[in-house]
């Protein structure tokens, strides 16, 4: 009996061991599980990835150039990584359609990790679209999935995003370098629970770091800026859609800088609605903007420009900011969307270093019933005379057990959670997990309704001076059936037309698109402009605000498992 106790236990961990092998890709003379000849690696890489997908494993890219051409397809529970100077690019000519990626997730759970090499999007050999226009050469595309890890990376060189996230929970992005992309360095947009930290971004054509419809976000200890007459804006954090809020976003210990707008951009608004009053705060709340340093931003000169600019977030806490000359002003309150209510909004700006704007140190061009409380904020001949209060001491958050750590789907899980705080005493607690989002204000608790997965739990305490801690995390694993979904086709899109084209300005112009689903129905339509962002969510408007000059018209439809088609066509404006 024991003899065969002892054979089961062998076998189980030999069994573990192959589930997660690393799996090698190389050159001739590599002695790699797969040979590449630098054309065409995509297929190698690819199989070696289908080989490891949904088992943990792993798949090491070995020194040299993997020329791609097709998108390399990452499956649920896989790690892409590789030596330093292994880089993967793009082919030249490739002539890709919208919205492909040159790395896209294939599964539905997740728990992807890419790191450690380095993608280069060619684009000086893929120029066919100018940089920033329709979403062409996305560098990573990653939909509908939680738990995704892109860290430790040298990104640069493409059309479009570098890192694109659509409805995705638990990301985390950190230790990257990325250069010369079309769009952003990384766009969210419906995402829960993103990490952002320790980047170094390099902005040429719109952010550093965007997030749309986006909750429980930390975007922290990241340099960002732009080199002479490029990028637009250091931090963008957008709310425009009644059905999907925006709480909780913290922007703390960033270095951003030369940005040819303001260095953190945060608004709240609804598109197509600028007619009507719209009390945002049961939309947006909780933004909180502390510790940044913002030197040099604005240069455009369009008002307000300048260091921070927000509208609309509920709650908002802006203090202990280094901002120095600046073009504008340094904090601006309202500027996005001035048509729209934003009753009853609280800012709350204390205690910041404003040095040399060449606006308003603080400036507020809200008109409706609002609250702004400023304090201890300066526009000095000096950093030293900042503030005028203590700074308070941050508490400190620990889990003290999650018990068991594993667990079945429907039983009961216990938490519990501490916290210290060197000047004052603890007030609030808060557990979020990656799936589940919040589930608990209590130190400890108990819970059985946590759905089946891996979870990152994440715990924090508030101290009575309304500072949070900073999140610790532990792993919780809920297991239970799942039925394996089928992979979905992606919709089909097509603008019918867009009437007159060519137009004169202040005319109005109608646009028509259709959409369709082989597997499921469309849940979503979204026109943009290239110069003048959204347009509208509907299949067919009109407008007639469009500003002079060539326009790139994107409509994008969303299947109702949350994937993404688009298309294009040029629409001229004329004086």
């Amino acid at each position: 009996m024991r003899r065969t106790l002892f054979l089961i236990v062998l076998l189980t961990i030999l069994i573990g061991t192959a589930s997660a092998a690393t799996v090698t890709v190389g050159f001739s003379g590599d002695k790699a599980d797969y040979t590449c000849d630098g054309s065409g690696d995509d297929v190698q890489i690819n199989a070696a990835l289908a080989k490891v997908a949904g088992t943990g494993g792993t798949v090491y890219l070995k020194s040299g150039t993997y020329i791609i051409g097709n998108t390399i397809k990452i499956g649920d529970s896989t790690t892409l990584t590789g030596d330093s100077n292994a880089v993967v690019k793009l082919k030249n000519n490739a002539r890709w359609n919208i919205y492909v990626p040159l790395i896209e997730n294939v599964g539905s759970k997740g728990n992807i990790k890419i790191h450690g090499f380095e993608i280069d999007g060619n684009y000086d050999y893929n120029k066919e679209h100018p940089k920033g226009e329709g979403s062409y050469y996305v560098l990573m595309l990653f939909q509908n999935i939680d738990n995704v890890q892109v860290y430790d990376m040298k990104l640069h060189n493409n059309a479009f995003d570098l890192m694109h996230f659509t409805r995705c929970t638990g990301v985390s992005v950190h230790d990257n370098i990325g250069r010369d992309q079309g769009h952003e360095f990384v766009w969210l947009d419906y995402c829960n629970g993103a990490n952002i930290y320790n980047n170094d971004i390099s902005i040429q054509v719109n952010a550093g770091i965007r997030a749309e419809a986006s909750n429980n976000m930390k975007i922290h200890n990241n340099k960002i800026y732009a080199t002479v007459n490029s990028g637009y804006t250091g931090i963008y954090v957008q709310s425009y859609d009644r059905n999907s809020p925006v709480t909780s976003v913290e922007i703390y210990n960033n270095n951003i800088y030369n940005t040819r707008n303001a260095g953190i951009y945060a608004v709240a608004y609804k598109y197509g609605v600028s007619s009507k009053n719209l009390d945002d705060k049961s939309q947006s709340t909780g933004l909180y903007i502390h510790d940044n340093v913002i030197t040099n931003t604005g240069r455009t000169g369009t008002a307000p420009g300048g260091g921070i600019s927000t509208a609309g977030f509920h709650n908002t806490i802006i203090e202990d900011n280094v901002i120095k000359d600046v073009n504008g002003n340094g904090i601006s309150i309202l500027y996005n969307k001035p048509a729209l209510s934003y009753t009853g909004v609280i800012y709350n700006i204390r205690n910041n270093v404003i040095t040399s704007p060449s606006g308003t140190a603080i400036k507020n061009y809200e008109t409706s019933t609002h609250t702004v409380v400023t304090t201890g904020s300066s526009s000095p001949s000096s950093p030293s005379s900042s503030g005028s209060s203590a700074q308070n001491a941050e508490p400190t958050a620990k889990i003290n057990s999650i018990n068991p750590t594993s667990a079945t789907k429907g039983t009961s899980v216990y938490f519990s959670g501490s916290g210290t705080d060197t000047d004052g005493t603890i007030d609030a607690y808060k557990w979020r997990s990656s799936i589940n989002d919040q589930i608990s204000t209590s130190a400890s608790f108990s819970s059985s309704t946590l759905a089946a997965g891996t979870h990152t739990i994440y715990f924090s305490v508030k101290d009575n001076d309304g500072a949070w801690s900073k999140e610790v995390s532990s792993t919780l694993t809920i297991s239970g059936a799942t039925t394996p979904k089928a992979s979905n086709q992606r919709p089909v899109v097509s603008i019918t037309s867009i009437s007159p084209s060519p137009a004169k300005v202040g005319s109005s112009v109608s646009f028509k698109g259709t959409g369709s689903d082989p597997d499921g129905k469309i849940a979503r339509y979204v026109w943009k402009s290239s110069r003048d962002g959204w347009l509208s969510t509907s299949p067919s408007f009109s407008t007639s605000k469009l500003s002079v000059g060539t326009h790139t018209i994107s409509l994008l439809v969303e299947d109702n498992d949350g994937t993404w088609t688009g298309t294009t066509r040029t629409l001229v404006i004329k004086k």
